[in-house]
Order: C-alpha cells, then sequence, then structure tokens
C-alpha cells in the first residue's frame, strides 16, 4: 500500500523542542511587558539654580536693610547706646523676613571696632544661602567675595550703610575723640552734627566698609544710609 509515512520523533527530542520554544516565548513576554519601569524622578537633574556652592552647616548670614537711618542709631533702635541700636534695627528687621537667628550690626564705636563685636567664626553668606560673602572673621579684614547686594528679603539692594569702620589699609590713626565725631555720629547718638563713615553694598574692594578715601569726606549724620547686618 503506498503512501507517506508520519515520521515520529522521539519523546525526548518532542520534549527539548517544547521547552526551547516556551523558554523563547517567556524572553519575549518579559521584553516586551515586564521590562523594570524608569522612574524619572530618580534620575539625576541637571537644575540651572542650583548653587554652585551651597550653605555649609553652622555658616552665617549677612544683608543690608531695605530701610535707612540717620546717624542717631540710639533713637531710632530705641536702645541705651548707638551699637545697641543698630544691633536692635538689624534685629527687627531680620524678624520682619522671618530669618530667625542673632543679629549685630556692622558698626564700630570710638571705643569698639566692628569686627570684634562679632564672636562667630563664619563663613557668611547672603540671605539667599548660596553667595559666599565672607570665608571667616580674617577675611573680614580684606575684602568680600562677591558684593554684600541683598536686602533681608533676598532682593537686591545698592547704596552705601553706616559702619564707622576704616578697613584696616586706610586706617589714619586718629585718636578716640575724632574717631567719635568724624566717623561713628558722636557713636551713633546723633544726627545733627558729625559724620559718620559709611561701606558700599556694591563693591568687592575696601570700600565695603569704607567707601570714602579719606575721614574727611565722611558722611553728615543727618544723612539716612542702611546697615549692614551680620548673624552672629
Amino acid at each position: 500500500m503506498s503512501g507517506s509515512k508520519r515520521i515520529e520523533y522521539p519523546a525526548a527530542l518532542r520534549c527539548v523542542a517544547i521547552s526551547r520554544m516556551m523558554a523563547l516565548i517567556v524572553i519575549i513576554v518579559c521584553f516586551v511587558g515586564c521590562s523594570p519601569e524608569v522612574d524619572s524622578g530618580s534620575l539625576p537633574r541637571l537644575d540651572a539654580t542650583e548653587p554652585s556652592e551651597r550653605k555649609a552647616a553652622g555658616s552665617k548670614r549677612m544683608f543690608v536693610t531695605r530701610s535707612t537711618y540717620s546717624g542717631d542709631l540710639k533713637t531710632f533702635g530705641g536702645a541705651d547706646s548707638g551699637l545697641s541700636g543698630g544691633d536692635n534695627l538689624c534685629r527687627i528687621a531680620a524678624e520682619a523676613a522671618e530669618l530667625g537667628g542673632n543679629w549685630k550690626a556692622w558698626l564700630s564705636s570710638s571705643s569698639e571696632q566692628a569686627i570684634d563685636r562679632i564672636k562667630s567664626s563664619g563663613p557668611w553668606f547672603l540671605v539667599d544661602q548660596r553667595t559666599k560673602v565672607f570665608n571667616n572673621k580674617t577675611n573680614m579684614k580684606t575684602f568680600p567675595l562677591a558684593p554684600l547686594a541683598l536686602d533681608e528679603f533676598g532682593r537686591p539692594i545698592a547704596g552705601e550703610f553706616w559702619t564707622g569702620t576704616m578697613h584696616p589699609s586706610r586706617d589714619l590713626g586718629w585718636p578716640s575723640e575724632i574717631v567719635a565725631q568724624r566717623a561713628t555720629c558722636n557713636d551713633w547718638t546723633n544726627r545733627l552734627d558729625g559724620k559718620g563713615l559709611v561701606g558700599s553694598a556694591s563693591v568687592i574692594t575696601e570700600g565695603w566698609t569704607h567707601s570714602s578715601n579719606q575721614m574727611s569726606i565722611s558722611k553728615p549724620c543727618i544723612a539716612s544710609f542702611h546697615l549692614l547686618c551680620v548673624e552672629d
């Protein structure tokens, strides 16, 4: 009887073929539907606003007050001395901006230097917490790393602020009574006569704390200037 015969494969060979086919199906299904989903939130992102240097733990802040004051900081600050009045005005400005912290005005008197009133060691940033302006107290005897040009709310500000503080490179060695009259508005208690030294928020030279070349060009105490506030 003629006709083709069906070839019968051994059972073991059939099992191997079926196993390979099932494995191939599993691989295809996993590739299409079982691949782990990529979480875009877990990928590193380049943020254009990422600061080049973040505020280090334990560091402090600085700002220039939006408000201005005459040389009688004792009265303006409701205190028993001009230096304390300046400190109060800095504290009030910081509270208005909800900054927290302890604050002192960068002010000298005829008997006390501004840098000696600061007990912290720094570094100091502006209130944006990304712009470093001084590495430490020693740096305050030189120049800021960036202009001190932000107010307590983090808004740009220009202009000058009372300091009564000569940069070491310009110290003329005046006696204390001359300093009181011609550099600190009589220790920040007088707005009717006398003069006071000012610094500039816009520069990164010695003019940051004494913007005039000579004490004789200091500002009349009746004029109004900002304050530079230092977190301590």
